[in-house]
């Protein structure tokens, strides 16, 4: 009997919490719409293709037995000159308010990776740069958000070619 009552007990309780709502985040939300409008100017300077030093794969290390620990890519971190007078927790938040936002900058916007979401942002110091890590929510994520970050690293390739002039014909030697 003891045992009937139990098992019924359990299976109320996940019951009512499998039909209990998400908890939401309004105070994420409040404090995403509360940026000031020069946010979105200081996105625009973090992923100019160029503006990063590097860009590497963020890599974990989950213990699942003892003699098996595999190295997991789980992201990318990107190591960048810290921008004058921005705090690194007021880019932390800018740019986690950027991957929540669900609109890329460009093409190559880590933040908004094809086969996910990203599921972290944190920044650290690095010497005197910030190094910005970018977490995503399964193996296509983050295997996109790393590939997109080291696009960042490279200078936009928009070199244009002018001929000026024609010299004249060097005299043979």
């Amino acid at each position: 009997m003891k045992k009937t009552t139990l098992l019924v007990s359990f299976a109320l309780a996940a019951v009512g919490c499998a039909n209990s709502p998400a908890p939401s985040t309004p105070s994420a939300s409040l404090a995403c719409n509360q940026l000031p409008s020069d946010s979105t100017q200081l996105v625009s300077q973090v992923l100019t293709p160029g503006a990063t030093h590097a860009a590497q794969p963020l890599i974990e290390q989950p213990i699942a037995a003892r003699a098996h620990q595999p190295r997991v890519v789980v992201g990318a971190e990107v190591q960048m000159p810290a921008p004058a007078g921005v705090t690194k927790e007021y880019l932390e938040r800018v740019l986690t308010c950027h991957a929540d936002s669900g609109v890329a900058a460009h093409s190559a916007d880590p933040f908004h990776p094809q086969g996910g979401s990203v599921r972290d942002v944190a920044v650290k110091s690095w010497g005197g740069a910030l190094a910005i890590q970018i977490r995503g929510d399964g193996t296509e994520a983050n295997r996109d958000i790393l590939n997109r970050a080291k696009a960042l690293t490279t200078p936009a390739a928009d070199v244009k070619v002018e001929q000026v002039g024609q010299s004249a014909a060097l005299n043979a030697l």
